[in-house]
């Protein structure tokens, strides 16, 4: 009769495998393919665990993705936005900035467009999460969605600047 060697599992807390980098290059040939083709981007501003101010990025054919962005690869992903042209950001492939310890980007860029007097459209309260302020802004090539925690010093912030009632 023959005996099959059963395998055991293997069970461990230590990190023995390497840590895989993040692959920002090709994050930016992704979002720099989609530019190209004239896809409608929608993004969503946030801080990294590595505090990278980053964007999550997708399309109706391409699935949602991370990309850190620099301060220059921020303003070429607006201007696309805006105009539909991709040459400032396909020269802006460079090093990723670092935000400060516990910076909200996010909520940065969302006070940078009320500021510059854009209007965003709010989701109504009624509709919404109580602890959560959701809001969008749209463009020729994408729109940008925000969603923040509700506090009352943004709801004040928000009312100040004419956002909401």
């Amino acid at each position: 009769m023959e005996t099959k060697a059963v395998k055991k599992f293997q069970f461990s807390l230590q990190p023995a495998q390497a840590t895989m980098e993040y692959d920002n290059e090709g994050a930016f040939q992704q979002m720099l393919s989609m530019m190209k083709r004239g896809e409608r981007i929608d993004l969503k501003f946030f801080t990294s665990k590595d505090s990278h101010p980053s964007v999550w990025a997708e399309s109706r054919t391409v699935a949602g993705f991370r990309y850190d962005l620099s301060s220059e690869s921020y303003s070429g992903l607006m201007e696309y936005l805006m105009t539909g042209k991709y040459e400032a950001f396909e020269k802006s492939l460079s090093e990723p900035d670092v935000l400060d310890e516990g910076a909200d980007f996010q909520l940065m860029v969302m006070k940078q467009f009320i500021e510059s007097g854009r209007v965003l459209q709010y989701v109504p309260q009624f509709r919404e999460y109580a602890d959560k302020v959701t809001a969008s802004i749209s463009y020729m090539k994408g729109k940008i969605i925000f969603r923040v925690n509700r506090t009352e010093e943004l709801m004040e912030y928000l009312r100040e600047n004419n956002q909401v009632c």
